[in-house]
């Protein structure tokens, strides 16, 4: 399951926006939002790929998912470029 994790906007009223707390409580959600929070607690919620890596190191991976993305018959090329440019962000 992929979920946006925000806090809920005008105390609830945004639709859409998840809480990663949570302890978050329910009258703070609508309830179809709540019932995605319930099914959260017994999930495993990976966030977005933009939380796990540094900022400095996002545009490398966007740029990568595009041309993906326009030629997915690339694959191999673009993950070997984007390997060599991780090593070469990481090590620096």
């Amino acid at each position: 399951m992929v979920c946006r994790t925000r806090i809920p906007r005008d105390n609830g009223k945004g639709k859409g926006y998840l809480a990663p707390n949570l302890a978050v409580p329910k009258e703070a959600y609508d309830p179809a939002d709540y019932r995605v929070v319930e099914i959260m607690k017994d999930s495993i919620v990976v966030p977005d790929l933009d939380d796990n890596v540094p900022s400095g190191f996002q545009p490398v991976i966007w740029d990568a998912l595009f041309r993906l993305w326009a030629n997915p018959d690339d694959y191999q090329k673009i993950a070997e470029e984007l390997e060599k440019q991780a090593k070469d962000y990481y090590t620096s």
